[in-house]
């Protein structure tokens, strides 16, 4: 039985499929993401991938908050 304490960590880089499914974003709207410059990424060959900090800040960044 694997315990949390013993759980490896996340991996630091994320596939563009594995980003979208982990966070919600449709793969499409991740690849527009990227072609506008909205988002940072690492391309090795072909593939794109992408720092998990980088997807959780643009999501803090684009929180909005509502009249009090």
């Amino acid at each position: 039985m694997v315990t949390r304490n013993n759980a490896a960590p996340p991996p630091r880089l994320l596939g563009a499929k594995r980003a979208s499914a982990e966070f919600g974003i449709a793969y499409t709207t991740l690849r527009d993401m990227v072609h506008r410059g909205d988002l940072p990424f690492l391309r090795i060959g072909r593939a794109m991938f992408f720092e998990r900090r980088d997807i959780e800040q643009w999501i803090a960044s684009r929180k909005e908050r509502g009249a009090s």
